[in-house]
């Protein structure tokens, strides 16, 4: 099951058995219901999270409380990339919108295979730039219309 997680998602297709196998050593599967909170912005980082089954909102909270979506992953969509790269906290709040399955891959294990794999690290670079330029685009919505 964590192997097939691996091949389905954009950031593993492309690499071999042996990666793959070494990466769900430091795989786990979590759970979570209707409205449960997977983790808090400002938080240590548990990892990488590939979304199974469900949906999860990402948003964050004004100081007046004023909730902003920034994102919805759907199955087999990844979130939190940033945190495990930057070494920083949770840049969001994650809460589960229906029944929904995660696994979460420990950013220790995927920063050595940045180092270790070229591919993999490309693959991770395009990722991220994509997501700036859509954070971006929805900055510009915000402030222009």
């Amino acid at each position: 099951e964590k192997i097939q997680a691996l091949k389905e998602n954009e950031y593993f297709e492309r690499l071999g058995d042996p990666d793959l196998h070494s990466i769900a050593d430091y795989m786990s599967l979590r759970a979570f219901e209707r409205g449960e909170t997977l983790f808090w912005e400002g938080e240590a980082s548990a990892g990488l999270h590939i979304v199974q089954q469900g949906s999860i909102k990402l948003y964050r909270l004004s100081p007046q409380g004023r909730q902003y979506i920034v994102r919805i992953p759907q199955e087999k969509e990844t979130f939190n990339e940033v945190s495990v790269f930057d070494s920083g906290g949770n840049p969001v709040n994650a809460e589960s919108l229906e029944a929904s399955r995660v696994w979460v891959i420990t950013p220790e294990c995927l920063r050595h295979l940045v180092g270790a794999n070229p591919d993999f690290a490309q693959k991770v670079i395009v990722n991220l730039g994509q997501n700036l330029r859509t954070l971006v685009g929805a900055v510009s919505e915000m402030a222009f219309y």
